[in-house]
């Protein structure tokens, strides 16, 4: 049987009806997509720090978004006063320029083991006080119910942590073994914390005291310093020639025992004056000046007395004088 052409009414309504389809499809697909979420009412996931997934590993801890948490007690062996001591110790380290953190955990790690989680949460959750810096300070309590004589405490530091003034990684590592892991043996360890936060802090906060301004009459007697320290340095040198020229008359590298003295005695009292009166001053140059003056005086030249001395007392070797012997007679020579 011969199918009849479909009218014009009718070709319109079927274009209508496939068009609906389409579009009732779309919805359709659409309204599944959103589903399981926004229609469904289901609560909204947390926002996940996408910056921290990419670099750490499934199974290691992530840092919390609040980046002035700086204390992670997850073994509870904290009290909330404790942590909020901690916490302010460590924003003042911050407020100096070094970031540090402090992180307990439960563990049986060896200390190698341990070590390498330490230097892995400083790396990875970036422990420094400037991106790129490394300069980083982590403090890690590993606790083990089952040995607690096992606890410990290790700290991680970066590459450009030390030095902090006079304190260097030496001086650390031997404040850990000497004060930290000692508390911690006993279960001391918000005292080990403490110990290990505020000697860093000790340092960096340190300023060397600024010395006392000089008083009036000070400053006026250290110039007058300086012109008898030169005095005296030039005296020490011209004496040593003049007293035996005057006393002995006579110009000698080695004068005699009695002007030495002289000249020993003289420079020596001169140059004691001079240090009190550039110690007076706080002046260094009279000071150090004094010091040199004072030990020739009193141990170069008394050597050197000691020396003219012995050679003066030294006697002279005796000549021996032998009896001419008579010439033997020749032979064949007599007396008559």
């Amino acid at each position: 049987m011969q199918k009849k052409p479909a009218t014009p009414t009718e070709e319109s309504r079927l274009r209508w009806y496939r068009s609906a389809q389409t579009v009732s499809l779309i919805v359709l697909m659409f309204c599944g997509f959103l589903l399981p979420g926004q229609l469904l009412g289901a609560p909204d996931r947390p926002t996940v720090n996408t910056e921290s997934s990419a670099s750490q590993a499934p199974d290691f801890p992530l840092r919390d978004e609040d980046r002035g948490i700086r204390v992670y007690d997850v073994v509870d062996i904290l009290t909330a006063g404790q942590e909020a001591s901690l916490e302010g110790e460590l924003a003042r380290l911050r407020g100096l320029g070094i970031e540090a953190l402090i992180y307990t955990r439960i563990s049986d790690d060896s200390t190698a083991a341990s070590q390498e989680f330490a230097d892995r949460l400083r790396s990875e959750w970036s422990v420094q006080s400037v991106d790129g810096v490394d300069n980083g300070i982590v403090y890690l309590i590993t606790v083990n119910p089952a040995a607690p004589e096992t606890n410990s405490i290790l700290i991680s530091t970066g590459a450009n942590t030390f030095p902090i003034r006079q304190l260097d990684h030496a001086t650390m590592q031997n404040l850990l073994d000497g004060e930290m892991s000692p508390q911690v043996e006993e279960g001391e360890f918000n005292q080990a914390l403490l110990f290990g936060v505020r000697r860093v802090l000790n340092h960096a906060d340190y300023t060397p005291p600024e010395p006392a301004g000089l008083s009036p009459w000070q400053d006026n007697l250290r110039f007058g310093s300086n012109i008898l320290a030169a005095s005296l340095l030039q005296l020490a040198a011209i004496g040593y020639f003049l007293v035996p020229a005057l006393r002995d008359r006579q110009l000698s590298l080695l004068p005699s025992v009695a002007s030495l003295s002289i000249y020993a005695v003289m420079i020596g009292a001169l140059a004691i004056v001079a240090g009190v009166v550039a110690i007076a001053s706080r002046n260094a140059f009279g000071s150090l000046a004094a010091l040199g003056v004072v030990i020739w005086a009193g141990c170069v030249v008394p050597i050197l007395i000691g020396f003219l001395t012995r050679r003066r007392d030294q006697p002279e070797p005796t000549r021996l004088e032998h009896t001419a012997l008579d010439p033997a007679p020749m032979i064949g020579q007599s007396n008559g």
